[in-house]
């Protein structure tokens, strides 16, 4: 509903949003205006048209010549489908689907914008960040008629374009600006100039905070924001809500002192990577002999890495990727093995079917565990057609394989966000045995994620800052002056190997991308840098904050290009496989020999925390970046690469400092329960 009691400053029809979710995105235009209201402007967008059965826009004027298939694969909004109709396949088509709800913001909590223009005048599409984090859905627009819309704003606030992306403008506020550059050049504070800026005038979020956003889905249950009564909250009120909310989480703010380390260090330049073709049916068939043993394995690998599968090829290969089958056995000993999963399967089916309700009552293992999964599997995935509909069989096979799982491998058991990882097993397989055993080997590798002492993710966490903190110093020591340091933000992604994060269709490019092994060990840490590293201006030239973060991170779920991000990650991967002084730690890490080190390419400065430090300049090819570290509570200690080996540090290029009380364990101490 359009604001009320205001005149209406600007009108431009024919603007376009997509629903997110993780299938294809249906495509609604509608009509973006500017009221004017006693405390300022209002942005809102509002529905007009509905697609139509064939996934197609009914016609307009602003809108028949439009490329669609452009908008949808370009941008996506938030709002999820409340009905659907489609076919799964490598592309879903648009579904059928009501009117998303209206957008709608207040000029004056504008951040920053940013905006990409299609080739050859298709358009552009404009994406706004609020000063909370939040991120209201992507506006297309055709034939670039964008330009108006921001000339109407300009009316309100004004922009300024950032020195690293030209793609972002900032909201230029001068006041602000100019206090920053004061503080900058008297160089008197440790911290950046822009953090004391923003405590001093925002005390230091202005972020609207009533509860938290669901950043791991299933593990919470909160709001992020209450957009009806805007509040201030100091750091300590953020840190103490996340307490409240997580109070397994350790989040300490301890300001004790203690020095701080400048490592400088030239990474080479990061190569152009591009992505391949899914591999064929022929390709595949290359590589199987006449009795059925898969050949010449690697280059095999190397294809569905730089690829992907066919979508009809995966029931078969992903049998093979996930160890369900040898690649090295024949199709006899395949169907003798197959025979033999399935009898297994159906006897430990039947352990559990077997149970009475006299003897579930005394088993009280059994019941949560069952109780569990039915809550489960009653909200995965059921917008997918295949797990669609009230009484869906399938929705009953997702319960059984998980039911039989926990008879499989009891000490485990069941552990919310295990459903995630078999829907699209299932999916592909459609075959309950052969989805069970998949399953089973794929747990057989994420497993340790799930285990109640969480030192699965312990690692993971630790391993993820130790990369982020060699290969960009710069961001990382952004997250730690903002009280992300912690990589809370990272949880989801690693437990569920990014499941949420992926539309459907996309998650399975990307698992079987990292099921491959390629190019190295730990992947999918190289796939969170490249994501970060993709968000990495939004974020610092937003000043984004604790609670910001979390928002914004939560709301990029649905809206990632998979290639985009698997052609950043390998080009990362290659550029720190070529670093002549790669990290002993790194290297055990991602499992890469570093080259011979001619020459010392590192310097390092140990300054008392009062020293003023000179600006670095931040160089894209180089790292060099002042990293505090706290004695008791900083999140470097939780995180700290292992130290150098060796007899001397000029062999390394990272060099790290650990308290005297140097027990890891003890200081990390972080134990999500996953039974929320």
């Amino acid at each position: 509903m359009m604001a009320s009691n205001g005149n209406i400053a600007f009108v431009h029809d024919g603007v376009c949003v997509c629903v997110s979710g993780p299938h294809k995105e249906p495509i609604f235009t509608g009509r973006v205006t500017i009221s004017e209201q006693p405390y300022g402007g209002v942005l809102e967008w509002h529905a007009n048209e509905e697609v139509n059965e064939t996934g197609k826009l009914l016609s307009s004027p602003e809108t028949e010549n439009l490329d669609w298939e452009d908008v949808a694969s370009g941008f996506s909004a938030e709002y999820k489908p409340h009905s659907s109709q489609s076919n799964e396949s490598i592309g879903l088509k648009l579904e059928t689907t009501k009117k998303p709800q209206t957008i709608s913001f207040d000029v004056a909590d504008l951040k920053s914008y940013k905006c990409l223009q299609k080739k050859k005048g298709k358009g552009s599409e404009v994406t706004f960040f609020l000063k909370d984090g939040s991120t209201p859905p992507t506006l297309y627009f055709p034939k670039n008629n964008h330009i108006c819309l921001i000339n109407a704003l300009e009316k309100y606030i004004q922009f300024r374009r950032s020195a690293k992306d030209i793609n972002l403008y900032i909201v230029h506020e001068p006041q602000k600006e100019a206090l920053e550059k004061s503080f900058s050049e008297l160089q008197l504070f440790r911290e950046q100039s822009s953090d004391l800026v923003k405590r001093f005038f925002d005390d230091p979020y202005t972020a609207t905070m009533g509860g938290f956003s669901k950043v791991t889905n299933f593990l919470l249950d909160y709001v992020l924001t209450n957009e009806n009564s805007p509040t201030k909250c100091s750091n300590e009120e953020v840190v103490q809500m996340l307490q409240e909310s997580l109070p397994s989480v350790e989040i300490n703010q301890n300001e004790e002192p203690g020095f701080e380390v400048i490592t400088c260090m030239e990474l080479p330049p990061r190569p152009q990577v591009k992505r391949d073709d899914p591999v064929l049916f022929d390709q595949w068939e290359s590589h199987i002999d006449s009795e059925g043993q898969v050949t010449d394995i690697e280059q095999l690998k190397c294809k569905i890495f730089k690829g992907g599968l066919l979508n009809s090829l995966r029931k078969e290969v992903w049998k093979f990727l996930l160890g369900y089958f040898p690649f090295n056995s024949t199709r006899k000993e395949r169907e003798k093995l197959r025979k033999k999963k399935i009898d297994d399967y159906y006897k430990m089916k039947l352990q559990w079917k077997s149970i009475t309700p006299e003897q579930e009552t005394r088993f009280s293992a059994f019941r949560e565990r069952k109780n569990l999964i039915e809550k489960d599997v009653s909200r995965t995935d059921r917008t997918h057609p295949y797990f669609m509909g009230t009484e869906n069989a399938n929705v009953q096979l997702l319960y059984d394989i998980l039911m039989t799982y926990c008879m499989y491998n009891f000490d485990l058991g069941y552990v919310q966000g295990m459903s995630d990882l078999l829907s699209p097993v299932l999916v592909v397989m459609e075959n309950e045995a052969d989805a069970f055993w998949c399953f089973a080997e794929f747990m057989e590798n994420v497993g340790s994620n799930f285990e109640l002492d969480q030192q699965g993710m312990k690692t993971q966490l630790q391993q993820l800052y130790s990369v982020i903190h060699f290969a960009d110093p710069h961001l990382c020591d952004y997250l730690e002056s903002h009280d992300s340091g912690n990589l809370y933000f990272c949880f989801r992604w690693l437990l569920i190997l990014f499941k949420r994060e992926f539309k459907f269709h996309d998650i399975m490019r990307l698992w079987e991308v990292l099921w491959t092994g390629l190019p190295c060990r730990n992947f999918h840490l190289l796939i969170c840098l490249a994501i970060l590293d993709a968000e990495k201006n939004t974020l610092m030239e937003n000043q984004f904050g604790l609670p910001e973060i979390l928002k914004h991170i939560n709301d990029m779920s649905y809206k990632i290009n998979p290639e985009e991000v698997l052609c950043r990650a390998e080009s990362i991967y290659l550029q720190l496989s070529q670093c002549q002084h790669l990290p002993q730690s790194l290297q055990d890490i991602l499992g890469i020999q570093a080259p011979a080190s001619p020459s010392l390419l590192s310097s390092i400065v140990s300054l008392p925390p009062s020293t003023a430090l000179a600006p670095i300049e931040e160089n894209r090819h180089s790292s060099s970046v002042p990293v505090p570290i706290n004695k008791t509570s900083s999140t470097l200690d939780r995180f700290n690469a292992s130290p150098p080996s060796g007899n001397s540090s000029v062999e390394n290029s990272s060099i790290e400092v650990l308290p005297e009380d140097s027990d890891i364990e003890a200081r990390y101490q972080i134990s999500f329960d996953l039974m929320l």
